[in-house]
């Protein structure tokens, strides 16, 4: 089970067909809205080549059991799994610690993986 580590933005984990980049922000970014976010992310690149990696992807087959945690500077953090054809997943465990340190667990996925996140609302940073 691979285990991913926000920290380390840029890992991969491939399989004979796809191939998944984790992506990581350490510090907040301000999205068009305003909103303050930190964001820890598997996402599916659209081809084998890694500059596909971010591009738009609906569709996946890979399925795989998964740990991504990660310490977040915010108590407010959302977890979501998609898989393909854009179905959410329910997440399987979800737990945050005293510290801050956040942990998603998933396994027995439904389809293939698209994308995987954990979604960081800094609310204390919006609209500054």
């Amino acid at each position: 089970m691979p285990v991913l580590d926000p920290e380390r933005s840029g890992q991969r984990v491939a399989t004979e067909e796809e191939k998944l980049e984790s992506e990581s922000t350490s510090s907040p970014v301000t999205v068009e809205i305003l909103d303050s976010v930190t964001v820890c992310a598997l996402i599916r690149c659209a081809g084998s080549d890694p500059s596909s990696c971010g591009q738009g992807v609906e569709e996946a087959e890979t399925k795989m059991d998964f740990v991504m945690e990660g310490k977040f500077g915010t108590r407010y953090v959302y977890p979501s799994v998609l898989a393909s054809q854009m179905v959410l997943e329910e997440v399987k465990h979800f737990d945050k610690s005293a510290d801050g340190r956040v942990t998603l667990k998933h396994s027995d996925m439904t389809a293939g993986l698209v994308t995987a996140c954990l979604y960081g609302r800094m609310y204390h940073l919006d609209h500054e």
